[in-house]
């Protein structure tokens, strides 16, 4: 870290009172650990057949050619204006990284997510030309599924506030200071919150909200 200082000046008592204002924030951003983002595929999915060069496109289905406009790609020569023609600049790329390879994939950041591109290499029939499938597959922030499950819970908007709290991996004390309420009024809405997800706990609770998350 460094703490800048006009016209080489001393450090001064000053200076020392500005360090150790944000001395509590350093510490908590040294101390904590970078959250690892965990993505989640999504049922949006399509294919694209072409020739092994990545040149030629033989056959293009109707849900790659929506993800390919949808996801607005930018750099990859798509037309968003009539049917796609010819493969996308990834596309053919991953075919130049393919050579003595059996498959190769590519990650694209898109908003509000990433497009996962896999192309693999297809046996050749015989005295046919070798080709390559390629698959487009949407994936989506797994945060994202969990604050659609919160809202998906047929409660009120304070047991929602109350949720979130135990989707974000907080304690049942935490959502007392978030709230405000008292511990008998929380022990109301948590029986409601835990009818309507089907739990009886706190803890099953946060897993529930959180499915599938590692």
């Amino acid at each position: 870290m460094l703490l800048f200082r006009g016209g080489q000046r001393a450090f001064e008592t000053t200076d020392a009172a500005a360090l150790e204002q944000v001395t509590p924030y350093l510490q908590q951003a040294i101390a904590s650990p970078v959250r690892q983002q965990v993505w989640s595929c999504s049922a949006r999915r399509g294919h694209m057949l072409i020739d092994v060069s990545g040149e030629r496109l033989a056959m293009l289905d109707e849900e790659a050619e929506l993800l390919l406009k949808m996801c607005t790609l930018v750099g990859q020569e798509i037309r968003l204006c009539g049917p796609i023609r010819s493969p996308p600049r990834v596309v053919r790329e991953l075919c130049a990284r393919l050579q003595g390879r059996a498959i190769v994939r590519e990650t694209l950041p898109i908003p509000g997510g990433r497009l996962e591109v896999t192309a693999r290499r297809l046996t050749a029939p015989e005295g046919g030309a070798e080709q390559v499938l390629v698959t487009f597959e949407l994936e989506e922030p797994r945060r994202l599924e969990t604050i659609d499950r919160v809202l998906a819970l047929d409660v009120s908007p304070l047991q929602q506030k109350i949720a979130f709290v135990a989707a974000l991996g907080g304690s049942r004390g935490d959502s007392l200071s978030e709230t405000g309420i008292s511990n008998e009024a929380l022990k109301k809405h948590l029986a409601a919150i835990y009818a309507a997800a089907g739990v009886d706990s706190w803890e099953k609770l946060t897993r529930e909200l959180n499915l599938g998350r590692p």
